[in-house]
């Protein structure tokens, strides 16, 4: 009866460490999966916002001379989620920012938009300032008209917010950064 009784408590026991054991082990997985998780959603954020195209062009404003231009940062999004909160400037020398005048949002609907349309102005397109989803043509941000003289290096800075609320940059000549 002695022995059955010193059997049942070592069993006992082991059962309880056991099961802590197991429960420990649980939680390191637990918290594995939970880093693998992060750390791949990190990377494909970092993909992601890697993957936004941003170009600055220029084009002459109707003067015969070309002494004035206009500078236009365009912003395109072939990856798999919409951004949105997208905002641009143009840096002229590297050191200042000036907003944007103008602001285009190119859906992606293509012909089928064209010949829909037909004279009609898409309402819905205030609601969407500052969204570009991966099937929108783009977003083109316009400078007022500056003289030739004025930009010695632009370049165009580029904020958006991913789905991650993160916020995203574009770094000088155009290739993305996260923050």
């Amino acid at each position: 009866m002695w022995t059955d009784r010193r059997s049942a408590t070592r069993i006992k026991a082991e059962h309880e460490r056991s099961d802590r054991q197991l429960e420990e082990e649980r939680a390191l997985s637990r918290t594995q999966i939970e880093d693998e998780r992060r750390l791949a959603r990190e990377q494909e954020q970092l993909a992601e916002a890697y993957a936004v195209q941003v170009v600055l062009g220029e084009r002459s404003v109707g003067e015969p001379d070309d002494s004035v231009k206009r500078l236009a940062v365009m912003a395109v999004n072939p990856g798999s989620y919409t951004i949105r909160r997208v905002e641009a400037q143009v840096s002229y020398d590297g050191k200042s920012l000036a907003a944007h005048a103008r602001y285009q949002r190119l859906p992606g609907f293509g012909e089928v938009r064209e010949r829909l349309r037909d004279g009609w102005s898409p309402s819905s397109e205030r609601a969407l300032h500052g969204v570009l989803t991966p099937r929108d043509a783009g977003i083109r941000f316009e400078s007022d008209d500056v003289h030739v003289r004025h930009p010695k290096s632009p370049y165009p800075p580029v904020r958006w917010t991913d789905r991650g609320d993160v916020l995203a940059a574009s770094a000088r000549r155009g290739a993305a950064h996260p923050r």
